[in-house]
């Protein structure tokens, strides 16, 4: 911790309270830190930009459920296709030997 603190000129004592920060609150909680203020425009851009990795990640979902959908209609129909017909009395066709 020492040598960190060193490289970034900053003291042991602050950098403790970093990491203990992120273990409580998690990374996005440090962003923040040293402004006296919190900016209201930069956060909005991290809540917008949150937002739309939220929206990229929902559309690849609906992309690979669109996919399954598709291939299970598919399988599906091809099913029905290849299950024999039933007679007009209502019983299955016998099967071909």
């Amino acid at each position: 911790m020492a040598a960190v603190a060193r490289d970034l000129n900053i003291g042991t004592e602050l950098l403790w309270r970093w990491e203990r920060r992120v273990a409580e609150k998690g990374e996005e909680h440090l962003y923040d830190i040293g402004e006296r203020e919190p900016d209201p425009k930069a956060q909005e851009k991290r809540r917008a930009s949150k937002q739309q990795r939220r929206i990229t990640e929902l559309e690849r979902l609906v992309g690979r459920q669109q996919l399954e959908i598709r291939f299970l209609a598919k399988a599906l129909r091809r099913v029905e296709e290849l299950r024999p017909r039933k007679n007009d009395d209502g019983a299955a066709a016998s099967s071909k030997r």
